[in-house]
């Protein structure tokens, strides 16, 4: 396990690292990359992640728009630790739940947007590459990310990258909370009316 992560680690360094690095990026020294945008009021990031238990050996990427006014985890994190799990949900996203195929291109045209109901049928849930202690086989999963995150996931980063994408996010996040209150609500009246059935 060591040998493929050591592997892996210098894979991303390396490849992913150069890449990222001429388009701004800056390597934590770990798996996580990070620009600033927008005159330093937010942060893209691009975070390699290792697979435990089912995708053991596997690895996946996950990204994220953080913006230090509009924290999701008041945690006090700075923007030169954030991780996409800081960032507010509508603006944090596994990359393949991005990456479009001959199947989901075809529903697109037939159906329109994939934020409706048929994506859940036909979307792609997740993508995660094998690496291995062999490094051509490692450094060719690194390839194939790095082709999916230019395709994919800088387009996305630079659509979130907005005030307008924050304000969404943060009425999407109310709302789900509003939802949550009120469901919570119709199961305590549903608890209090079994009880005082109970009780008499």
């Amino acid at each position: 396990m060591k040998d493929r992560v050591r592997v892996l680690d210098a894979a991303i360094k390396e490849q992913a690292g150069a890449w990222l690095r001429s388009r701004g990026f800056i390597h934590d020294g770990k798996r996580a990359f990070r620009r600033a945008s927008l005159s330093k009021e937010l942060i893209q990031i691009v975070e390699f992640q290792i697979g435990l238990g089912a995708v053991a050996g596997k690895f996946t990427v996950n990204l994220g728009v953080y913006w230090p006014k509009h924290t999701y985890i008041d945690n006090g994190v700075s923007p030169e630790q954030a991780l996409p799990q800081h960032c507010l949900p509508e603006l944090s996203q596994r990359l393949g739940k991005l990456v479009e195929t001959p199947l989901t291109r075809f529903f697109l045209k037939l159906f329109g947007p994939r934020d409706v109901w048929w994506k859940w049928l036909f979307a792609p849930r997740d993508l995660w590459w094998r690496f291995s202690e062999n490094e051509s086989v490692t450094e060719l999963a690194i390839q194939d990310a790095i082709a999916s995150i230019a395709e994919y996931g800088l387009p996305w980063l630079e659509r979130n990258s907005t005030e307008l994408a924050a304000e969404g996010a943060i009425r999407a996040l109310e709302k789900r909370k509003l939802d949550s209150n009120k469901t919570l609500g119709k199961h305590c009246r549903i608890i209090g009316s079994t009880s005082a059935r109970v009780d008499e």
